[in-house]
């Protein structure tokens, strides 16, 4: 199960906004790097997608 980052957060317009947005809120300060955001999402957009797909099964 993909999903588009910008799926999760409509009222921002693009994913930069997204990203400097949850830093700003500390949410994901630990992360430097925005590549590294997109791999963390990712992660768990996969593990989610895995969770569902056994629940559906």
């Amino acid at each position: 199960m993909k999903v588009a980052t910008a799926d999760l957060f409509p009222g921002l317009p693009n994913q930069k906004d997204i990203f400097n947005s949850l830093r700003t809120l500390g949410l994901y300060s630990n992360i430097q790097s925005v590549r590294e955001q997109v791999e963390f999402f990712n992660d768990s957009f996969i593990a989610l997608g895995a969770a569902v797909q056994k629940t559906v099964n």
